[in-house]
């Protein structure tokens, strides 16, 4: 019994040291995708090499984040995929170089279906 008691305690010792380790402001990189445009953008993903984080919507104004915890090993850049408001597709590069290990913050704003604005402030950390 007391075994099963040490186990238990174990496992929830690391499950909280994870939570706290993925959850810290200083692991992986935050993209905040901005709408300027007069229109809501639905099927909102964020894409890095090899990884796709889904956003879902965003309203006229509005905008959403996603953390960038995984990245593929050796260079990438940050795209936007989006449905605009007549149901046409767009995929469109930030410019925004990453490496694997960068950490910090990316604001991507989009307006009329393009990008309008990129603040990076990322490397490694």
């Amino acid at each position: 019994m007391k075994q099963r008691v040490l186990i238990l305690l174990v496992f929830v010792v690391a499950a909280v040291a994870l939570f706290f380790a993925l959850r810290h402001p200083s692991t992986g990189i935050d993209v905040t995708v901005g709408n300027r445009g007069p229109s809501v953008i639905t099927d909102v993903t964020i894409k890095v090499e090899g990884h796709v984080f889904p956003v879902g919507q965003i309203a006229s104004a509005g905008s959403a984040k996603a953390r960038l915890m995984t990245m593929a090993p050796g260079q990438s850049d940050i795209s936007v995929e989006f449905r605009d408001a007549d149901g046409m597709w767009h995929d469109l590069k930030a410019g925004v170089h990453l490496e694997q290990g960068y950490r910090g913050t990316v604001t991507i704003e989009l307006e009329r279906n393009a990008i309008a604005r990129v603040e990076p402030h990322v490397g490694l950390k």
